[in-house]
């Protein structure tokens, strides 16, 4: 076995090449870089040829003006580029008339702008329409003679009504009027207890105007559900079960002055306020131990220094309210966006 083998020698040079190029044009072997030089004349010619005829832009063919008498405009496929043979006469066929087949400039490329000849296209598919209807019908005549002769009126053409200010207004008198009188007929003819249902279902709730206060409060509770963490780690926030929202953090020492503070100014001065929310079947003990494991805290074993929660509700336009949670209630009992406090011993009430 030789040892030039593996390999094919250059067919411009002595170079052995062990991955050669093999000319799809010539089926000669070169190197790398005589596959691409000036000196492979194959290569140079198929280059000539390609950038001559396969050259990207447009071609120069000359100018073709609109067909149409008097109009001086270039047509549509003369902007285009179009070439006479070959594969290029399909490509600009597309842009020329279907009726007439002329080459027209953008303004009189519709059939009704330049007298075609040819039916309209829109005649010819009215057409086709008309001939899909006749065949219809005469389907549904063999197979459903009891519809043979059935008409489906067109819905009238839909309108847009717009009710001015006076027209409002009577037909806001004609509804008091009907109530009017449905409450009279009613406490002629029933008792007490029918004239109070039938007034009671009569009656329109009207909307209710919130405060300053509820508004604040609403764009508090939506912070509050926007960026609370689940106080239970494994807790998940897409379940279907009901939570409640609330902040919270811990006071040991100086209670007493921060809930003072709070009742007269409604702003907690005690630290550090975490955002968390849990499920509203979860007991509140289990809050407290969760609440104690977040905070590192140690239990005392004196009852007097037991943990317990806190929760400040500061309710709008209400005055603020302050309870003690038992642990065995469940945590629905505190209200949305309330402040829960770890305290240290009974809290005092006479604040």
């Amino acid at each position: 076995m030789s040892i030039l083998s593996p390999g094919s020698k250059c067919h411009l040079c002595s170079l052995v090449d062990f991955l050669p190029f093999t000319c799809p044009t010539c089926n000669q072997v070169y190197c790398q870089q005589h596959i691409s030089s000036t000196l492979h004349t194959c290569t140079q010619q198929q280059l000539d040829q390609s950038t001559s005829i396969a050259r990207p832009g447009k071609l120069d063919r000359g100018k073709t003006i609109c067909e149409v008498k008097g109009c001086e405009r270039e047509s549509i496929e003369s902007i285009g580029g179009f070439v006479a043979d070959g594969e290029g006469e399909r490509i600009a066929r597309e842009i020329r008339c279907r009726g007439c087949g002329g080459a027209y400039c953008v303004e009189h490329r519709s059939q009704s702008t330049h007298s075609c000849t040819a039916p309209l296209d829109h005649n010819v598919r009215h057409d086709a329409f008309l001939e899909r209807r006749d065949k219809a019908r005469e389907v549904i005549s063999q197979r459903f003679p009891e519809f043979k002769d059935r008409v489906i009126p067109k819905p009238p053409p839909g309108k847009d009504v717009v009710k001015t200010q006076s027209v409002q207004i009577q037909t806001q008198r004609k509804e008091d009027n009907k109530i009017a009188e449905l409450s009279k007929s009613g406490s002629s003819s029933g008792s007490g207890t029918g004239i109070s249902q039938d007034n009671a279902a009569i009656t329109r709730p009207k909307p209710k105007i919130k405060s300053k206060a509820d508004k604040l409060w609403d764009i508090h509770l939506k912070k509050i559900r926007m960026t609370s963490e689940p106080l239970l780690k494994s807790a998940r926030n897409d379940s279907m079960t009901e939570k409640v929202y609330f902040e919270w953090t811990m006071d040991l020492t100086q209670i007493q002055e921060n809930v003072r503070k709070w009742k007269e100014s409604g702003k907690w001065s005690g630290g550090n306020l975490e955002r968390g929310w849990v499920d509203c079947d979860m007991p509140i003990g289990k809050m407290l131990d969760l609440i104690i494991d977040r905070g590192k805290m140690k239990r005392s074993e004196d009852q007097s220094q037991s943990l317990h929660l806190l929760s400040l509700y500061p309710a709008p336009d209400e005055e603020r309210q302050i309870i003690q949670l038992e642990l065995s209630k469940p945590a629905k009992m505190i209200s949305q966006g309330s402040l829960v406090v770890l305290v240290r011993g009974r809290w005092n009430q006479g604040i």
